[in-house]
């Protein structure tokens, strides 16, 4: 949960990416309730079912609070939202998603649409 423990660089090239995590992660595990496991091991493709994921999540955020969310936004937002993530030369190589912040944020959207009447 510690933003700077990331590690942020895009295989594309990409100059100041939103980042998404793509490994080495601990997750929930099959062998029962309260166990994990920990994955040292991934690949650039973790990050397609990862960020399905994120924008699922900030979908029903949005729905819940009756704004519309289109990919175009939530890349928008995600970025905005996003922690900031620094090199050993202390420049920010990108942003990592942060769906807690990315909630908070349509949700004081929404407040301030219906507060203005939009």
């Amino acid at each position: 949960d510690d933003y700077s423990n990331y590690i942020g660089y895009s295989d594309f090239g990409f100059d100041n990416p939103l980042l998404i995590p793509a490994g080495d992660r601990t997750v929930a595990s099959a062998r029962g309730e309260n166990e994990y496991r920990h994955d040292s091991k991934s690949s650039t493709s973790w990050t397609v079912p990862a960020l399905a994921g994120f924008y699922t999540c900030a979908l029903q955020c949005a729905n819940e609070n009756g704004i519309e969310l289109t990919p175009a936004k939530f890349y928008e937002l995600a970025k905005e939202t996003g922690q900031p993530i620094f090199n050993e030369n202390n420049e920010e190589t990108g942003r990592a998603i942060d769906a807690k912040a990315l909630c908070e944020k349509i949700i004081e959207l929404a407040k301030s649409e219906h507060s203005f009447g939009v």
